[in-house]
């Protein structure tokens, strides 16, 4: 063999070399980002448990403070007949969707499909102030509300006593001011303040 052919094989020989050891540090580079990538889903996984267990734990206080408050109120309305609020979370393209439902006698039912408007009327009253209560930082402490009961069905106005007594007590112990607008001579005895608005036959209204 020549030396013209030897120092050809040799240059080839230090052209793999040098190839190999690219590749090398290419491979050494790759399990150094694997293992990177590894611990940063680690952390990730850490992380997500982490958000599951908060998630969890917020929806349970939530849960416990809608279903105290609203199904107080229920009860304070229709008694036996009552139902409970029950809050079901359901995650629906990765983002969580709260349902409200009625509840008794270990049967579910939605709002307004069941149960009757009357007690869903009961339910969204109950419920605004509720969320309210858990608004950080809260807006002011005052509701004005249309007629709100407008679909109790009661001709003795049993129920519009005892909902015209739940309202007061939800003011009392939220500390929050209820104005409401309705025909309802029962609800409107029950006021602190009540005004009264007629009118005339030139068409101006005025308040007594």
């Amino acid at each position: 063999m020549g030396y013209d052919q030897l120092a050809e094989m040799r240059q080839k020989l230090e052209r793999a070399k040098g190839k190999q050891d690219e590749i090398l540090n290419q491979i050494e580079l790759s399990r150094k980002e694997i293992q990177e990538k590894k611990e940063h889903l680690v952390n990730c996984e850490k992380a997500r448990l982490i958000i599951d267990i908060v998630s969890l734990e917020t929806q349970s206080q939530l849960e416990y403070r809608l279903n105290e408050l609203v199904t107080l109120a229920m009860l304070a309305v229709f008694r036996e007949q009552a139902y409970k609020l029950k809050m079901r979370f359901d995650i629906k393209r990765g983002r969580t969707e709260a349902s409200p439902l009625f509840t008794k006698e270990d049967k579910e039912r939605r709002p307004l499909y069941g149960t009757g408007f009357g007690i869903s009327d009961v339910g969204s009253f109950a419920l605004r102030p509720t969320l309210w209560s858990l608004e950080e930082p809260k807006k002011r402490p005052f509701f004005f509300l249309d007629e709100p009961f407008r679909h109790l069905n009661d001709p003795e106005k049993i129920l519009h006593r005892r909902a015209a007594e739940m309202v007061k007590e939800i003011s009392k112990k939220l500390d929050v001011q209820i104005v409401i607008i309705t025909q309802n001579e029962t609800l409107c005895e029950a006021g602190d303040v009540i005004f009264k608005i007629d009118q005339k036959r030139n068409g101006h209204s005025f308040i007594r």
